[in-house]
């Protein structure tokens, strides 16, 4: 995704957990997965976390997004980080995440939940 294009994505603000499973590729990257996540804002395109362990930018990691919400309890996806940084949070480190590998069932799901609340 360019950037011009994601800078005019919407994207929503929530503070939902996501499950971090393991690093699916480029693990030497990020040798150590992070134990505490949270999602801080989401879109179509993907997700920033807020995580305690940073995540280095090219790292793919396979994580249960959980947004506990009618239709779309939770989805699996492989995200791959594009930009980290440290959080505002004392030790916390946020991530730009994207979508690599999501089942298409889930993407309407998330798409649906992503007009509910953006609109």
């Amino acid at each position: 995704m360019d950037e011009l294009k994601r800078k005019d994505t919407k994207r929503l603000a929530v503070e939902r957990e996501i499950k971090i499973l393991q690093a699916a590729a480029a693990h030497e990257l990020s040798p150590k997965m992070p134990e505490k996540a949270y999602i801080k804002n989401l879109s179509g395109g993907g997700l920033c976390i807020v995580s305690d362990t940073l995540i280095k930018k090219g790292t793919v990691i396979e994580a249960d997004v959980l947004l506990r919400t009618h239709g779309l309890e939770k989805f699996r996806a492989y995200i791959l980080a594009v930009w980290s940084r440290e959080s505002e949070e004392p030790g916390c480190f946020e991530t730009g995440m994207q979508f690599l590998g999501i089942k298409q069932e889930a993407f309407n799901g998330l798409e649906h939940y992503l007009k509910q609340h953006l609109n």
